[in-house]
């Protein structure tokens, strides 16, 4: 896992900002991702999701494996700043009791917790790791 200056972390705290668009072709690496914070024990990792706009089910259940993983080894997974949208699909499926959600990063952390830029948007709209 790469944690350079691109990463930093406060109080045992990483927060990666999730890409444009969770879907089928970008879940694979964006879960894939997420395990392996876990598997460095940050304590907790913080999913921004403000600047996300689609989402799709197998990027939902990529989701639900991620926070399952991180139950199972006593830490914490945070879904932050979800658009209307996104809510309503975990309160309508029930996940919103699966998934800590939080309404927006921590006022004025963003200035000392920058984000991981772990997807970029790729010219044709696929997602790609840049790390």
């Amino acid at each position: 896992m790469n944690t350079d200056a691109s990463a930093r972390v406060r109080d045992g705290i990483i927060i990666v900002r999730a890409p444009h668009r969770l879907v089928a072709g970008n879940r694979q690496a964006m879960k894939e991702h997420l395990r392996s914070l876990l598997a460095d024990e940050w304590g907790t990792v913080v999913l921004n999701c403000s600047g996300t706009v689609a989402i799709d089910s197998s990027a939902i259940g990529a989701l639900c494996s991620v926070c399952m993983r991180a139950k199972e080894t006593g830490q914490n997974f945070v879904l932050a700043e979800l658009n209307d949208d996104f809510r309503t699909l975990l309160s309508e499926t029930k996940l919103d009791t699966l998934f800590r959600v939080a309404d927006e990063v921590p006022p004025g952390e963003m200035d000392t917790w920058t984000c991981l830029e772990a997807y970029v948007e790729a010219p044709e709209g696929d997602i790609k790791s840049a790390g």
